[in-house]
């Protein structure tokens, strides 16, 4: 009985470890998909010669485009958002 309990713990605790993966990836995937959205404005942005990640967030913010959780674009999220993009 000992052993039912002990391979059951298992299977409780390995299910809970993946559950807790799924999150992040699909954070992961949204970022991913935010990124390949938002790369042809990026470029057009240094285009225009706004190569810096804070430009980058101040022009994003002027054209109307919202950060991932709806508030304003900052330097910090365009350079994660490069990142994730390799840009």
């Amino acid at each position: 009985m000992e052993l039912y309990w002990a391979i059951l713990t298992v299977i409780v605790l390995a299910m809970r470890a993946k559950a807790h993966k799924l999150p992040i990836l699909a954070r992961q995937a949204a970022a991913s998909k935010l990124a390949a959205d938002l790369a042809p404005e990026i470029e057009d942005i240094r285009r225009q010669g706004i190569t810096s990640s804070l430009g980058i967030a101040q022009a994003l913010n002027q054209r109307g485009y919202h950060a991932p959780r709806g508030g304003a674009w900052q330097a910090t999220q365009v350079i994660r958002l490069l990142k994730a993009h390799n840009q």
